[in-house]
């Protein structure tokens, strides 16, 4: 399991583990359907809070072991294996 807690204490919602050919939007997606948070009801779509294609390519570079963004309020945390999500702040 992932740890990448926050620097404030914030509750871990998600530890999702990407699947064998999952490409990374349905990842994201799926990770943030196990959470209080449904993206599809949400009025921002994911790529307005992250671009998917250069996530995919940084990932990809051998250099890289994760990105951290914050995706729909959430800070988020990605590998080429996992996403974890922490709970928003309030």
């Amino acid at each position: 399991m992932l740890d990448f807690s926050p620097e404030t204490e914030q509750e871990l919602l998600v530890n999702y583990q990407i699947k064998d050919r999952e490409s990374l939007p349905q990842a994201l997606v799926k990770s943030f359907e196990k959470t209080d948070t449904i993206p599809h009801k949400r009025k921002q779509p994911l790529q307005e809070w992250v671009d998917v294609d250069s996530l995919s390519r940084t990932l990809a570079s051998e250099n890289v072991h994760y990105v951290s963004a914050r995706i729909w309020d959430h800070p988020t945390y990605i590998t080429a294996n996992a996403i974890v999500i922490y709970s928003a702040n309030n």
